[in-house]
């Protein structure tokens, strides 16, 4: 399969809802960061954080401009305050693509259908709406999550709902829409204490409404960001290029979902994603600390640490001049510094 995707000129990812919140990191010509002040005057707000992702998603080519928001945060106000915090007016977003059925992504759903100006469609796969689903514990016990997507009630606040497991062209083909995501790495297993109830019988559940989003970079190549990544990301980015025909990829960032305890024995995905002749990784706040560390020292000319390609060469040259080990300098920054970006803009080559 090969989805006719369009190359785009520019890309411009918000972060609207991510785990952390830092307000006083420095800008980049990548990356800019919101503020701690405004015209003069520190704000008397600030920007939340929470376990949950919303992602606004822009893409810009020959003169067209489209914007997408890609999850909605756990809760029902974190999006709203951010997006009001950072001068974010909902009726610019054309669309509202959800990851998968899992309450972090949905919360502030319902209210942003709300505060649109016109109905809009709401792309999400069919698998999205089963309920009930539980987490396992080693107890033995089980913990049910929020049964929070119902069709009737997106459809009642104004969404279109675009019910599909097949990957999905949007915004003058702009921007892919992964649907259900191939599965064909061995190591990549899914949520190990995932189940659902069908029928009334308890069995494992594969998530199997994971998708993603794919764009491309005129001249850079293929950017992919996930939601959570339950399908796997290696899994994902090898399907972004199996259903474009990228032989590059870019970028890819989001949530990858190999943090904690029940995730860490897969971090073969590493060897799976970091050696592809990529340039520019994004790594999301949902990257555990012990993920990240063993990557500099392999890959420090693709991975962006705190979404800036600039921070290796400047921690590179900063090791040399202080006579410490390069890798000592990456874990005191990762021990103490909250990496989070704001807004990344990613432009196609000159």
């Amino acid at each position: 399969m090969n989805e006719r995707l369009r190359e785009v000129d520019h890309i411009e990812i918000l972060t609207l809802m991510d785990n952390y919140v830092d307000v006083i990191l420095d800008s980049t010509k990548i990356v800019r960061r919101a503020n701690l002040a405004g015209n003069g005057e520190i704000f008397r707000d600030t920007l939340v954080g929470e376990h949950g992702l919303s992602l606004l998603v822009t893409a810009r080519a020959g003169g067209r401009k489209h914007t997408i928001l890609f999850d909605t945060g756990y809760s029902a106000v974190g999006v709203p305050h951010n997006m009001e915090h950072l001068g974010v007016e909902p009726g610019g977003i054309e669309a509202i693509v959800l990851s998968h059925g899992h309450m972090d992504h949905l919360g502030s759903l319902h209210g942003l259908l709300e505060k649109m100006a016109r109905p809009i469609p709401v792309l999400v796969h069919p698998e999205a709406f089963v309920s009930p689903r539980y987490l396992t514990r080693k107890d033995g016990g089980r913990d049910r999550f929020p049964a929070m997507l119902d069709r009737g009630e997106i459809e009642t606040r104004g969404g279109q709902i675009r019910e599909t497991a097949a990957p999905t062209l949007i915004c003058e083909d702009m921007i892919l829409v992964s649907g259900e995501v191939e599965r064909t790495t061995s190591f990549e297993r899914g949520m190990p204490n995932a189940a659902v109830e069908r029928d009334g019988k308890m069995e494992k559940d594969p998530i199997r409404d994971d998708q993603a989003l794919f764009l491309l970079l005129k001249g850079k190549g293929l950017v992919v960001i996930g939601g959570c990544s339950h399908a796997g990301i290696v899994n994902t980015v090898l399907y972004g290029k199996k259903l474009t025909g990228a032989r590059t990829v870019h970028a890819v960032l989001g949530g990858f979902h190999l943090a904690g305890p029940l995730f860490e024995p897969i971090i073969g995905a590493q060897s799976g994603v970091f050696p592809m002749p990529s340039p520019f990784h994004l790594c999301s706040a949902a990257w555990d600390r012990r993920t990240r560390l063993p990557l500099p020292r392999r890959n420090e000319h693709r991975l962006c640490i705190g979404l800036d390609t600039s921070t290796v060469a400047c921690f590179k040259n900063l090791s040399e001049k202080l006579g410490m080990p390069y890798q000592n300098l990456i874990n005191l920054y990762l021990r103490d510094c909250a990496l989070n970006q704001r807004k990344l803009k990613l432009k196609r080559a000159s």
